[in-house]
């Protein structure tokens, strides 16, 4: 959990960077042996937020399908963002 959370925290530039008047987010979890680090960032625009970057990170052991994986966690993010913005 600590090295996707550091990779995250480092691929995001948590800490260093900031939008202007943005606001950033940070997850971490753990499940079924498998764990996984994001970070959002958003702006406001008249009213509504507005999903400037997402980066993401996850340790899931050995991987068969780099490609299965790479659609699995982006579908994962269209998904939270999806309930977060609109459920």
């Amino acid at each position: 959990m600590r090295g996707v959370l550091q990779l995250v925290a480092d691929k995001a530039g948590w800490g260093r960077r900031c939008l202007r008047g943005g606001i950033g987010g940070l997850l971490v979890l753990g499940v079924f042996s498998s764990y996984a680090a994001c970070v959002v960032e958003i702006t406001m625009l008249k009213g509504e937020p507005k999903v400037e970057r997402v980066v993401t990170a996850i340790d899931c052991g050995q991987v068969v399908n780099p490609g299965i994986l790479e659609q699995q966690q982006q579908g994962a993010t269209i998904f939270a963002l999806a309930n977060a913005l609109a459920g």
